[in-house]
């Protein structure tokens, strides 16, 4: 009798804590891709610069190297937040740490030209990154069929 309920209560605490994880562990755990969005804005006066720059990272070239960090479906989006220009990143990373995405993009070569012509977040700048990461993004592909 004592083994049994060893058995069912061992498989009610494996159960709860598997239960405990948040949807965003689970998610991760899961080994399913994730979506990552980069946010930074243009030092002034080099918004043209940036914007063509950013142009660039869809290159065969460029394309390939992301490829090798794990790194699909780039692309990129500009807004005005609080008067200044502002862009952001966005692609998805299949690499094994999501917490790693920012610096798998800025280790591509190609993204080094865009480092003088960010300010980056202050968040950002105390982890030596010219992006800042934003929160994770948790969605499904959309079957528009």
């Amino acid at each position: 009798m004592k083994f049994k309920m060893g058995i069912i209560l061992s498989s009610v605490l494996a159960c709860l804590s598997v239960s405990a994880l948040s949807p965003y562990e689970n998610y991760l755990l899961s080994g399913r891709q994730t979506h990552v969005m980069l946010f930074a804005s243009a030092k002034d006066g080099r918004v043209e610069a940036l914007q063509s720059a950013l142009k660039t990272l869809n290159e065969k070239k460029a394309i390939k190297a992301f490829k090798k960090e794990d790194i699909t479906n780039l692309s990129f989006f500009s807004t005005e937040v609080q008067g200044k220009l502002c862009f952001m990143v966005y692609f998805d990373y299949d690499g094994s740490s999501y917490l790693d995405a920012v610096k798998a993009f800025e280790s591509v070569e190609q993204t080094e030209a865009l480092k003088p012509l960010l300010v980056a977040h202050p968040r950002a700048a105390q982890d030596g990154n010219s992006w800042l990461q934003m929160e994770w993004i948790h969605c499904h592909p959309i079957d528009f069929k």
